[in-house]
């Protein structure tokens, strides 16, 4: 299934957003992702977030999702604490890119795949891929098995084939606005 997206609201100066940077946060979105694959994990008794800050767009969802848990102006930027385990859940699941996962240590179950492999294309930006995803090589060597990745479309990404942010560094934008799907 084929989605189409319109991008989210800019933050105001006030909220807290993806792109506030700093140790132990998410970069500035104009910086290339330049980090190892599993960078931290946040962990209480009931779950482990983990982050992947190499995957990660900044998309923002987490903080805008819950920003007492998610807020990068904070050191460390992820707050196990400060949510419920059911709503620390819900945020993560929103990350499109697979940045985040959780780990569930209460007997709740872990995150599921979605029934229906859906791709939603993101205006000037990558393609959400959802589902239980093999993303293989074009050799067809396995590269990643996850639920959610963000898949470049502008083919600058050094990360190929995941998005890296270089459609945002670089001023990417679609060929031709009145022809997008």
């Amino acid at each position: 299934m084929l989605r189409r997206e319109d991008p989210e609201p800019e933050p105001t100066d006030r909220e807290p957003n993806a792109s506030a940077g700093g140790a132990g946060a998410p970069p500035d979105p104009a910086a290339p992702n330049r980090a190892p694959d599993l960078t931290r994990e946040y962990a209480t008794n009931e779950v482990t977030i983990q982050w992947y800050a190499g995957r990660c767009i900044h998309s923002g969802n987490c903080v805008r999702a819950l920003q007492a848990v998610f807020d990068p102006r904070r050191r460390p930027w992820v707050d196990p604490t400060a949510a419920s385990t059911a709503d620390i859940v819900s945020a993560v699941v929103r990350c499109p890119s697979g940045a985040l996962h959780f780990t569930r240590h209460d007997g709740a179950g872990n995150e599921q795949p979605d029934e229906q492999v859906t791709i939603t294309l993101m205006p000037d930006g990558p393609l959400y891929v959802r589902g239980d995803l093999e993303i293989r090589t074009v050799d067809g060597t396995p590269i990643r098995r996850d639920v959610r990745a963000a898949l470049c479309r502008c083919g600058r990404a050094h990360a190929m084939p995941f998005c890296d942010n270089r459609c945002r560094t670089t001023g990417w934008r679609e060929s031709d606005k009145n022809d997008r799907l």
